[in-house]
């Protein structure tokens, strides 16, 4: 007993002497890490001290930011928190630059979380020399044009040409006192003190408001509709027609639901292009390799859905007015068009006052909210453009040296109505019993679409092509805003459309094994035609001579709608039936209904997430796929429903109201 006695005050005495002197070990590791860490902040600050304080007096900051930035030296020095947390909230020197990461962020939300702080983008750029005509992904500069003698360098010289896309971008927490312009002349005079050869530009800074006045177009954006009209907008109804898996009385043209949609896919997927923030990917080399999969063809004539969908548009025009299944009302067929686009450009402008204004930015957003591909200045831009955009009308006045961006997609809508109204010179005629006619008209205007778009090329200077792997600087704002945001371009698509909806509109229709085999041949040629050329240039940075370049860009958009007009043509006389089956699923048939709102809303869902952006992206196709693309679908089909529920189909249903008469409902059998 004596024994167990004493064993057990041996152990519990152990046990305790054990607690102590973990204790007393983990107390003296805890302050040997303070003042390991207070130590190593003063050294970094006695390192640059002498340089800083130099560059700090002579050079004309403003008082008030000379005070600030030797306060926040003194307080490093004092190891004071706020600027601590300063220091340690900044980024740095990127790791993984030699595999293509070229940001660190730092801590935003810290940064901005601190009085008298705030957060810039500090870019550091590489010199480099003068832009040689395309410049993309796909096309590294040519290993003479440097002189590197080192290892590192000569392995690093095969992706210089990034430089020309990316910056090294690393995020700055500094007190709020200093302008970007003194931040920038500051940390250039530091590069120049060491003879780095870089240049630096400080940008995007942001300070958290401690109060937001709220501006009017954000008042504007949160009307409500009249109390009178609210029959229209009916939700339960509303879900109804949304969700009817009814099909349409012509069941023949059902699979264009299938391929609409599948477009609109696409259309999204050149968008994600279009706002992607390069600067987020962690590896970013990897892209050249990504891009040279075959897979990537359909990246690379993305830019061509948007002439599919209006090759459809005029194709639907030419069967339902040819055939006999729709009457024309001008006064319904011009004013009613407009209402319906102009109710929704206008609800999608209202949305960007309300989501892209301060208050969001306090609360939700991230580093690069103010960048050209995040929210930029779209807000100031809508202010001043948001009439002409609702008149349809501001592709007038945009141009390459003037871009007044507000809804990216408007110009989208501008051409199917100047198209609509165009498509009445074949129209009347065929409703005066002039089909003959018609059908010059419609290739009178399918050849006026071939010679505007070669004059236009070819006198205006701009490329002959989007090339999606190369950068969105000047040849992309060129091609864009100069030539494929204007509606002369798709004219001769459009009008194919019309003429196959003629074709398609005849009763009875068949074709002979000859006219199958030559329009096969026609369809194959031309398809493979886009495909090939856009992959070699895309692919391999190839620049075709310039006959060549111009030829193909001035047919390129037609021969793509004659051969997609083919395969529909095919599929409406019941051939490849499983094609058509699947085209025609009821899933196809209810997100076709919202295409429209995809289109209006999925360039601001993808501005907001690169506006809100703190975390990297790994460019491998299953990180982008599960972790970028998948869930932005997702988001921007979700609100293409609310938004549909909401504007889309309470303006249709008014318009019903106000321009169709009302018929004596049948009981139903």
């Amino acid at each position: 007993m004596f024994l167990n006695s004493l064993s057990i005050l041996v152990t519990f005495g152990s046990i305790v002497y054990f607690i102590q002197s973990t204790e007393s070990r983990y107390i003296d590791s805890w302050r040997k890490i303070e003042n390991f860490t207070h130590h190593n902040v003063i050294n970094y600050v006695r390192e640059y001290e002498n340089d800083f304080l130099t560059i700090l007096s002579s050079i004309g900051l403003s008082s008030k930011c000379h005070s600030a930035l030797i306060d926040y030296r003194n307080g490093l020095l004092n190891f004071d928190l706020t600027s601590v947390q300063r220091l340690d909230s900044s980024g740095k020197w990127p790791s993984g630059l030699l595999s293509g990461t070229f940001t660190d962020l730092g801590s935003f939300d810290t940064c901005v979380s601190l009085d008298s702080s705030q957060y810039c983008l500090l870019y550091t750029n590489v010199p480099l020399f003068n832009e040689t005509g395309y410049e993309g992904f796909m096309r590294p500069y040519d290993s003479r044009l440097f002189n590197f003698t080192s290892e590192p360098f000569k392995y690093f010289q095969k992706y210089i040409h990034f430089l020309r896309r990316m910056n090294i971008t690393t995020g700055l927490c500094v007190p709020n006192e200093c302008s970007r312009e003194e931040l920038t002349f500051i940390v250039g005079k530091l590069y120049d003190k060491f003879n780095t050869g870089l240049t630096a530009d400080v940008d995007l800074c942001y300070s958290s408001p401690s109060s937001i006045p709220w501006r009017p177009s954000e008042v504007i954006g949160t009307r409500s509709p009249d109390d009178s009209l609210l029959a229209s907008f009916n939700w339960s109804e509303n879900c109804k027609k949304l969700f009817s898996i009814k099909p349409s009385a012509d069941e023949s043209m059902n699979f264009l639901d299938g391929i609409k949609v599948l477009t609109m896919l696409l259309v999204i997927i050149i968008h994600f292009q279009m706002g992607n923030m390069y600067n987020l990917y962690i590896d970013s080399f990897k892209l050249m390799q990504i891009a040279s999969n075959p897979i990537f063809i359909f990246l690379f004539l993305a830019p061509y859905t948007v002439d599919l969908f209006l090759m459809v548009t005029g194709l639907l025009m030419g069967y339902y007015f040819f055939s006999g299944k729709r009457r024309l009302n001008l006064i319904t067929y011009i004013i009613g068009r407009w209402i319906r686009f102009a109710t929704t450009l206008g609800w999608i402008i209202c949305l960007q006052f309300v989501l892209f204004s301060e208050h969001v930015h306090k609360y939700f957003g991230g580093p690069f909210w103010s960048d050209y591909n995040g929210v930029g200045s779209i807000v100031q831009s809508c202010e001043k453009t948001w009439l002409p955009t609702l008149l349809l009308n501001q592709f007038w006045f945009d141009s390459s040296k003037d871009v007044n961006v507000c809804l990216l997609f408007d110009w989208y809508l501008a051409a199917d109505f100047t198209l609509a109204i165009l498509f009445l010179f074949v129209l009347i005629p065929y409703l005066k019993n002039h089909p003959k006619l018609s059908i010059i008209n419609t290739i009178i205007l399918i050849f006026v679409g071939l010679a505007i778009s070669g004059l236009g090329i070819h006198f205006l200077g701009i490329p002959t092509t989007w090339i999606t792997t190369n950068y969105q600087r000047k040849a992309f704002l060129q091609y864009s805003f100069d030539f494929n945001l204007k509606p002369w371009p798709h004219i001769s698509p459009y009008f194919v459309g019309v003429l196959c909806g003629y074709i398609s509109s005849r009763p009875k229709l068949k074709l002979s094994q000859f006219t199958l085999v030559f329009g096969w041949l026609v369809c194959i040629f031309c398809l493979s035609l886009n495909f090939t050329y856009e992959y070699v240039v895309n692919r391999f940075g190839i620049d075709p001579e310039y006959k060549i370049a111009l030829a193909y860009g001035t047919v390129s958009k037609t021969i793509w709608a004659i051969g997609w007009a083919w395969i529909i043509l095919i599929l409406k006389l019941g051939f490849a039936s499983s094609v058509s089956n699947f085209l025609s699923r009821p899933t196809f048939r209810i997100l076709s209904r919202i295409n429209l709102s995809v289109l209006c809303i999925n360039m601001l869902i993808i501005r907001l997430r690169s506006a809100s952006a703190r975390t990297f992206i790994f460019p491998s196709s299953s990180d982008v796929l599960l972790f970028y693309y998948l869930p932005i679908y997702i988001i921007i089909y979700a609100a293409a429903m609310v938004s549909a529920l909401l504007v889309e189909f309470p303006t249709v249903n008014l318009l019903k109201r106000l321009f169709l008469k009302p018929k004596s409902r049948q009981p139903e059998t």
